[in-house]
């Protein structure tokens, strides 16, 4: 591809042999999105069956209006309002603080940050200003910008998880229909909720 490679920079040829890497971590982040994108049309979809719309043109009127975490905020309060019971209420809130609070931030962490793959591994690196004291009797540094080491299990793991949450909007939503008496045991096999203390 590139002919006659000692006429790169070591620059270059570390470029190069890391191809393969970044290619891969690109295809990883590509699905992310997919399944990030995915797990939006899920939060759609459950507000779409809780509001119970009348038809689909008014539900896409107003879902396409609507910003991503206002949609956690509608599907909350609609949730208590509308729940079948308060078992799925509890699930729901969970699910919805999981995508806000955690599943967000990793995929933006994932999708925003710059990237950068060497012999040394892989690492994300997020632009960001501040202070810090590396050890108590060191002078105060400034820092532009926090690396992260990653890896590409990281990548599938966060895409994994978004794809176990997408299961169970979709389970949730299966409750508010006709054949939803067995949401709960289907959640049970297939994308099981953490135990959580009372809340």
């Amino acid at each position: 591809m590139f002919g006659d490679k000692s006429l790169l920079t070591a620059e270059q040829q570390e470029y190069l042999k890391n191809l393969e890497t970044m290619q891969k971590c690109a295809t990883l982040i590509g699905n992310l999105c997919f399944a990030w994108s995915a797990l939006e049309l899920g939060l759609d979809k459950l507000i779409r069956g809780v509001m119970a719309f009348p038809n689909e043109d008014a539900a896409e009127t107003l879902l396409a209006n609507i910003d991503a975490r206002d949609k956690i905020r509608i599907t909350l309060g609609l949730g208590f309002l509308r729940k079948p019971s308060e078992e799925w209420f509890e699930i729901l809130k969970w699910c919805l603080d999981q995508i806000d609070s955690d599943l967000r931030n990793r995929r933006n962490r994932f999708v925003h940050d710059h990237w950068h793959v060497s012999s040394k591994g892989i690492t994300r690196i997020a632009r960001r200003t501040g202070f810090r004291k590396p050890q108590a009797r060191m002078a105060t540094e400034y820092y532009t910008e926090i690396a992260q080491p990653t890896s590409e299990k990281d990548i599938q793991s966060l895409i994994e998880d978004v794809q176990k949450m997408l299961f169970r909007l979709e389970f949730l939503w299966l409750a508010g229909t006709p054949r939803g008496a067995g949401w709960k045991k289907l959640l049970d096999e297939h994308a099981p909720v953490p135990p959580r203390g009372p809340t």
